[in-house]
């Protein structure tokens, strides 16, 4: 397949179904553009691999702690329920539907191509889609036309692993597989609890200097022109100053670096960026 036909590599944010918002406005919008090859005559990806922050397939092998022990975990039914995995929310948030199908032939390619690579991935035909999947989907392609395949994170959490995957998953690309990471670039919502802030509370100003520290890290990790320096400043990211502010569990964080590992050679861009926040802006990057 050409340049030109391969699929990208997408970070989005996700847990935004308010129509009002600005992100939810861009995320239909702009975001199903930014998911078309870059053909003469632009077409959506053959299937979209979905690797979101809500999954974490658990160590199920006795011969330690590497994520070459476990998972990842795939979804690999030919249709999936949905998996309202939220509590306390209004009667409506638990009435979705995202009837899109999965795809067992791209979720096999998957398992193929993880398993070469050293890791121990299985296929799974039961377990639903989380709301990592149908919330930003919903924005994106309300269609629910384009296959899914769900991949868990490790629960390793670790993030040299994370950036593997994505590097191992990259020759789908190339056969037309979107790889969307659906996270944050910035979580933490015990902070947010501690200082009431979304409840009229406040961010302490030194932390609030950090945390955007963090942002502007993650920014140029994501699209400095090496690809070597990206890997590289990704694997170290809890370095970056706020990161563990930012992040005090990453599991938000893991997906952007599946879909930087995942990007290869091309350059990332930063195409959206919520600056009307009193926190760190979110981010979602793209590499095609």
């Amino acid at each position: 397949m050409s340049k030109l036909n391969r699929a990208p590599s997408l970070f989005v944010p996700h847990g935004v179904l308010d129509q009002s918002s600005a992100i939810s406005q861009f995320m239909k919008s702009a975001w199903p553009h930014l998911l078309m090859n870059k053909d003469s005559n632009p077409t959506p990806p053959k299937a979209i691999l979905l690797v979101t922050a809500h999954w974490e397939e658990p160590e199920d092998h006795p011969t330690g702690n590497s994520g070459h022990d476990r998972g990842p975990a795939i979804s690999a039914g030919s249709r999936h329920d949905l998996l309202f995995d939220y509590y306390g929310f209004p009667p409506e948030t638990y009435k979705y539907k995202y009837p899109a199908p999965g795809s067992p032939e791209i979720a096999q390619k998957a398992f193929d191509l993880l398993k070469g690579a050293g890791f121990r991935p299985r296929l799974d035909t039961k377990r639903g889609w989380d709301h990592g999947v149908f919330v930003p989907m919903l924005l994106i392609r309300p269609e629910a036309d384009i296959p899914i395949i769900q991949c868990s994170l490790l629960s390793t959490l670790n993030a040299e692993e994370h950036v593997r995957m994505g590097q191992a998953l990259e020759p789908l690309r190339n056969e037309g597989v979107a790889i969307v990471g659906s996270g944050y670039s910035f979580h933490n919502m015990r902070l947010f609890r501690a200082t009431g802030f979304g409840r009229g509370g406040k961010l302490p100003d030194d932390m609030t200097k950090k945390l955007r520290e963090f942002g502007e890290g993650i920014k140029q990790a994501c699209t400095v022109a090496s690809p070597t320096d990206r890997v590289k400043q990704l694997k170290e990211w809890a370095k970056i100053p706020g990161g563990r502010i930012a992040h005090e569990r990453e599991e938000n964080l893991l997906p952007l670096l599946v879909c930087a590992g995942a990007a290869g050679n091309d350059a990332g861009k930063l195409v959206w960026e919520e600056t009307d926040t009193p926190t760190p802006p979110v981010h979602s990057y793209l590499w095609e």
